[in-house]
C-alpha cells in the first residue's frame, strides 16, 4: 500500500480554510477508508492467483472430460457387444423356429398326401362297386 503523507494533506486541507480538527477528522476517515482500499499490487496477487486457479481449473476439467470420453467408449462397446449377441441370439431363435414350420408343413404334406391315397382308394372302391351294381342291375331283367 502507497504511504499517505497525513501532515502534508492536514497542511492543504488547514490552508483551503478546515480548522485543524476537521482536517485531522477528514485525514483519519481518509485513511481508515484507503486501508479497505486493494492496491495495484493487491490487485495482480489476486489476478495472478485466479490464472493459476483457471489453469487448474482448465486441466481438471480436461482430465473429467478425458475420463468421461473413455467411460462412454467402454459403455458404447459394451453396448454393441451385447447388441450384436442379442441380434445372434435373434437369428437362432429365427432359425429354429423357421426348422420348426418346415418339419410342420412336411408333416401336414405327408398327412395330405396319405388323406388323397386313402379318399383315391376309396373313391376307386365306390366306382368298382358302381359298377359292379350296375352289372348285376343290367343282368338282372
Amino acid at each position: 500500500m502507497a504511504m499517505f503523507d497525513t501532515h502534508r494533506a492536514v497542511k492543504k486541507l488547514t490552508g483551503a480554510g478546515f480548522s485543524e480538527d476537521q482536517a485531522e477528522a477528514l485525514i483519519d476517515a481518509v485513511r481508515d477508508e484507503q486501508e479497505a482500499l486493494a492496491t495495484k499490487a493487491d490487485l495482480l496477487a489476486v489476478r495472478a492467483d485466479l490464472r493459476e486457479e483457471i489453469s487448474a481449473l482448465r486441466a481438471e476439467v480436461k482430465e473429467d472430460i478425458a475420463a468421461l470420453r473413455a467411460e462412454l467408449k467402454e459403455d458404447m462397446a459394451a453396448l454393441r457387444t451385447e447388441v450384436k449377441e442379442d441380434i445372434a441370439a435373434l437369428r437362432a431363435e429365427s432359425k429354429e423356429d423357421i426348422a420348426v414350420l418346415r418339419a410342420d408343413n412336411n408333416a401336414i404334406r405327408s398327412e395330405m398326401q396319405a388323406l388323397e391315397l386313402r379318399m383315391t382308394l376309396r373313391l376307386g372302391g365306390l366306382v368298382a362297386a358302381g359298377v359292379a351294381i350296375l352289372a348285376v342291375l343290367e343282368l338282372i331283367p
